[in-house]
């Protein structure tokens, strides 16, 4: 009778053993697939949470559009991305921000790209408060108004030899130039081994305003511009023979 009993507790060890490791099993694959769609949600949310409402001007509405779910977005900072290239890394960043009118218009057509082209990881770095601003004072003279962040500095020199430069409107509407580069947005660069070797905005030539309605030619522009961008990531980044996807 006590033998009986104590397989009985045996079993029942067991069975509770069994039950405890499937869960905690469940719940790790799980923690897994929430961090690994974590940064895809995000970035959905913080673009489509402005959709429709009015800027913060009031002179418009902010473009509704709609990102996957599965989008390949991963948050970066600034300065992960200069340790990126000197790690000598091959990778595509995208910069912008949510609010951006030219963003808003080329970001869902970016996704597509990735999406048709299997390319599952662009790095998402949104400048709106690590950039530096200036203004042209009465003088005629520039000065700069807010600083950018140590790491801002650190991409405008790496990558200077893909950014545009900054150039600022007098009273008078003449271009004076800051002297410096800039990261705008959107800019979406490609880096190869270290390297800033391509710089597209995905912008249609066609397209002069960020809040005028998209036609069927803007998007294919945008399209083949960050569908060429895109094509020569995969064929620099040597992973992408190794796994399904970049």
């Amino acid at each position: 009778m006590k033998n009986k009993i104590v397989w009985i507790g045996i079993f029942i060890v067991v069975i509770v053993a069994v039950i405890i490791g499937a869960y905690v099993m469940t719940n790790k694959n799980t923690k897994v697939d929430k961090k690994e769609t974590t940064d895809a949600l995000k970035f959905k949310n913080e673009y489509e949470s402005l959709n429709g409402k009015d800027t913060s001007t009031g002179d418009h509405k902010y473009r509704s559009i709609e990102i996957a779910d599965d989008n390949p977005f991963v948050y970066a900072t600034a300065d992960s991305i200069a340790d990126m290239m000197d790690n000598k890394d091959t990778f595509l960043v995208y910069f912008g921000f949510d609010s951006c009118p030219w963003c808003r218009s080329v970001v869902p057509t970016l996704v597509k790209v990735a999406k048709d082209l299997n390319v599952n990881n662009i790095y998402y770095v949104s400048v709106k408060d690590i950039r530096d601003t200036k203004e042209i004072d009465d003088e005629g003279n520039i000065e700069t108004t807010k600083e950018g962040s140590e790491g801002y500095y650190k991409l405008i020199d790496k990558m200077s030899n893909v950014l545009a430069d900054y150039e600022l409107t007098d009273k008078d509407d003449n271009t004076v130039s800051a002297d410096e580069k800039r990261i705008f947005a959107p800019n979406v660069v490609l880096v190869v081994k270290g390297e800033a070797t391509k710089l597209t905005e995905g912008i249609s030539e066609d397209q002069n305003d960020g809040y005028m309605e998209l036609t069927d030619d803007m998007i294919n522009d945008t399209y083949k511009q960050f569908e060429e961008i895109l094509n020569e990531y995969k064929e620099n980044d040597t992973l992408c023979e190794d796994r399904q996807g970049c």
